[in-house]
């Protein structure tokens, strides 16, 4: 009886081709969205076993970065070259932009290491900030001041599964209270305002202060 043929080597092996591939699994993720995705729902809708899809992703920690260095490299960001101000103004804004588009990713990340997209580009705006005359400490400072992460306002807004107060609720707590005095009164006033202004605008406030703080820094130096 003949021996069964040895394959040689280098020849690669002959099988059935893979029921899904990484990139099947994060359109999927991208597609159900960051708030709920679990191994066992992309299983689901990939229609395989949730053994196949460990087979391409360890945990649903690096699914999820996965998922959202995609998210990154999908946007077309601004040249890191020109004015600092305007530079990190742009940046801010299309990741704002992003993020808006996937709620839930930043809760969903939280818990895990920056994705390494995202980290690329905090370390390309700190070269560039450096090179337009701040400390690297400082650039990095700046970086992490202006870039805004949304975390508080996912939970105020509920887009996350963990049960949390409301943007209504939030505000109704920061309610004047008529046996204080006038100032305290004017304080939570303003802070429940703040609460119930639109998002970006009050985060265009944060950066007008922010960046006219980094320019004073940098004219210090």
């Amino acid at each position: 009886m003949p021996s069964p043929r040895r394959r040689p080597k280098g020849e690669p092996l002959i099988g059935r081709p893979p029921k899904i591939t990484r990139d099947d699994i994060i359109t999927a993720v991208l597609e159900i969205g960051f708030t709920e995705v679990t191994i066992p729902l992309i299983a689901e809708r990939l229609d395989v076993t949730p053994a196949t899809v460990y087979r391409h992703v360890p945990d649903r920690a690096t699914m999820l970065s996965l998922a959202w260095d995609r998210v990154v490299d999908s946007i077309e960001w601004p040249a890191l070259e020109g004015n600092w101000h305007d530079v990190l103004l742009a940046y801010g804004d299309c990741l704002w932009n992003a993020l808006a588009k996937h709620p839930g990713v930043v809760t969903a990340l939280s818990s895990g290491l920056m994705p390494e997209r995202t980290m690329d580009i905090f370390l390309g705006l700190a070269v560039h900030l450096e090179r337009e005359g701040f400390p690297m400490p400082d650039a990095m400072l700046l970086i992490d001041t202006v870039i805004d992460h949304r975390l508080g306002l996912e939970k105020l807004d509920g887009h996350t599964s963990e049960p949390g107060v409301s943007r209504i609720e939030m505000a109704d707590s920061w309610k004047p209270r008529e046996d204080e005095t006038a100032a305290l009164q004017r304080a939570r006033a303003a802070m429940r305002d703040a609460v119930l202004m639109a998002p970006r605008q009050w985060l265009n406030r944060k950066l007008a202060l922010i960046l006219d703080g980094g320019e004073r820094l940098r004219e210090r130096l």
